[in-house]
Order: C-alpha cells, then sequence, then structure tokens
C-alpha cells in the first residue's frame, strides 16, 4: 500500500509540473498572439513568463537578447551560474 502511495504522489508531483510548464507556454502564446501588443512589452512578457514554468525557479533567472537590447527578468532570484541557451 506504501509504494501505491507512493507511486501516486509520484505522479501528482510530474503532473504538476507538466502543469507549470504548459502554463507558461500558454501565457507566452497569449502574448505573441496579441494583435496590438508592443514587442517591447511581449519580449518583457516572455521572459517573466519563463521561470514560474520551471521546476526549480528560485535558484533560476532569464533574459532575452534581441537585438542589442537585453529583456531581464522583473523579478530577482538567487544569484548562481547561468548556463546559455542559444
Amino acid at each position: 500500500m506504501n509504494e501505491r502511495k507512493g507511486d501516486a504522489e509520484e505522479l501528482i508531483r510530474i503532473f504538476s509540473e507538466r502543469e507549470k510548464e504548459l502554463e507558461c507556454l500558454y501565457r507566452v502564446e497569449e502574448l505573441v498572439n496579441e494583435p496590438d501588443a508592443d514587442p517591447e512589452q511581449v519580449f518583457q512578457g516572455i521572459v517573466d513568463a519563463m521561470p514560474p514554468g520551471w521546476q526549480y525557479p528560485e535558484f533560476c533567472r532569464a533574459r532575452l537578447v534581441v537585438g542589442n537590447k537585453t529583456y531581464p527578468v522583473s523579478y530577482t532570484h538567487l544569484t548562481l551560474p547561468t548556463k546559455r541557451i542559444v
């Protein structure tokens, strides 16, 4: 019985993580599909939508670089080494 409970808890954790990821993607979709949206607001919104979709947002940070303009996340987290994704 304990094994079943553990399996159920693990499934709930996994589905909770997928829910966060999907919410992030839906938010980005809303931003990019807004017909009258200002690109600057869209870029900033995308960056701000990312961390809540991560498993450990308190240990992550995000920024978007478009041309020579950088859009950092609007709130701060712990400062840790970053990984560049191109």
